[in-house]
């Protein structure tokens, strides 16, 4: 988020925050988070791999982006 925030601006930065949180909320309230052990599994995946891009740059990794937005559409899909 830092690089994120230093790159392109604190707005940009916290409303990429806002829409990974938001999507984490909204799959949990839904019952993604108590849910079939593949749903947990999946927004538990979410979770980790945020705290991941929080905590370190793996941007330049292709594999791991790519997980990521996957990841992130699957609990946008979430019923």
């Amino acid at each position: 988020m830092i690089d994120l925030a230093l790159s392109h601006g604190l707005p940009a930065a916290l409303l990429l925050v806002a829409l990974v949180l938001g999507l984490l909320i909204r799959a949990a309230r839904a019952g993604m988070a108590s849910g079939a052990l593949f749903e947990r599994a999946w927004w538990a995946a979410v979770l980790v791999l945020a705290v991941l891009h929080a905590t370190d740059i793996p941007m330049y990794d292709s594999r791991i982006n790519i997980a990521g937005w996957i990841l992130l559409a699957g609990l946008r899909c979430y019923r």
